[in-house]
């Protein structure tokens, strides 16, 4: 939230409420002493309201109660809420979670909370969380959103909802950090955990691979064939400390002529590919998926009319370069043909000004 915006919203609210049963849209931002004029929408009718979206600019506060009045709203779709500090840390209001179809939690958010409002959402169609702290639950509820289509997690926590969460109509799946990740544990699998328990046919995923171990991604590659976008990415600095990508998700990506003829080709959907930067990869590697995947596509065109996959189209795979320090090299596919490419590092790259 800017300077700007930090002010008293109560004036601005009394000024409003008499128009509450016209409201469509309503967008509040402050501290939350200042929402106290909320309470007198307590009996007002809110037939109309589709969208809120809360804003509290004053850290570490909490909600208590300030959302009891919009039980009030029937037709109520989306909600966003913007914070500094612990936005929920009680049971959750009454409120009409239920009918909700969009949910932005934006800051602050604590996992066991968050779990017990997904549980209310049942009609839930797409979900942001940013989370940034655990809480004190020790059993987190095991819950299932059954309409969740999209969820986005900025989180070093997201391990913690995937352990916990059944969504099986999850097409698009983004987990990404507040800040430089950590080690993922090899052992820990919650993304396949999730896949198979929650038997979607993911489509998009976008993961920080210094939140979700490498090798939980590749053991969930056989779950997801429909897949047509991955991306597996880095928080800028991560990778001067530790080498998350490594070839194995190459090796896993190759299409495979097996003995008895047949191909195997994980992801066989796969239209776009984004991965890097793949510190300590070999070059030949990315080179050896790329063919690979290429052979298999002719021939997958040559045996089925129309053809049973889509083609890899959309590369970026980002590699240091060897030779120079300030360059990165690029992979990608123009005109069917495997491309390389140097391009320089932009000028406030930590690894620039490192000189590594």
């Amino acid at each position: 939230m800017s300077k700007a915006n930090r002010c008293d919203v109560g004036p601005c609210l009394d000024a409003i409420i008499p128009f509450a049963t016209r409201w469509r849209e309503l967008s509040l931002a402050g501290r939350t002493t200042s929402f106290a004029s909320l309470k007198k929408l307590q009996a007002s009718t809110l037939d109309y309201l589709e969208t809120l979206e809360i804003g509290i600019t004053n850290a570490g506060a909490v909600l208590t109660n300030e959302l009891t009045v919009f039980e009030s709203a029937p037709q109520l779709q989306r909600f966003a809420v913007h914070s500094i500090g612990f936005p929920f840390i009680a049971e959750p209001d009454p409120f009409p979670w239920k009918n909700l179809t969009h949910l932005n939690v934006v800051s602050g958010a604590l996992p066991g909370r968050c779990l017990q409002i997904l549980k209310e959402c049942t009609e839930l169609i797409c979900c942001e969380l940013a989370l940034e702290y655990a809480d004190e639950f020790v059993n987190y509820p095991h819950i299932t959103v059954p309409r969740l289509e999209a969820l986005q997690i900025r989180s070093p926590f997201a391990d913690l909802l995937f352990d916990y969460l059944t969504l099986p109509a999850l097409r698009t799946l983004k987990i990404q950090p507040v800040d430089c990740g950590g080690i993922p544990d090899v052992d820990h699998t919650p993304l396949y955990g999730m896949v198979k328990r929650s038997q979607c046919n993911l489509e998009k995923l976008c993961v920080d691979v210094s939140l979700i171990h490498t090798a939980d991604i590749i053991g969930t590659l056989p779950l997801v064939s429909g897949l047509r976008y991955l991306s597996m990415t880095l928080k800028e600095g991560s990778e001067l400390w530790y080498p998350f990508i490594t070839d194995a998700i190459f090796d896993a990506l190759s299409a495979r002529l097996l003995d008895d003829g047949d191909w195997l080709c994980l992801a066989p959907k796969l239209e776009t590919l984004r991965i890097g930067p793949c510190v300590g990869v070999a070059s030949d590697a990315i080179q050896s998926m790329l063919e690979s995947r290429q052979v298999w596509e002719h021939m997958e065109a040559i045996q089925n009319d129309p053809p049973s996959s889509t083609m890899l189209n959309n590369v970026a795979i980002y590699r240091p370069c060897e030779n120079c320090w300030n360059a990165i090299e690029l992979w990608y596919i123009q005109d069917s043909a495997i491309s390389k490419s140097h391009i320089q590092r932009p000028p406030g790259s930590r690894r620039a000004r490192s000189g590594h």
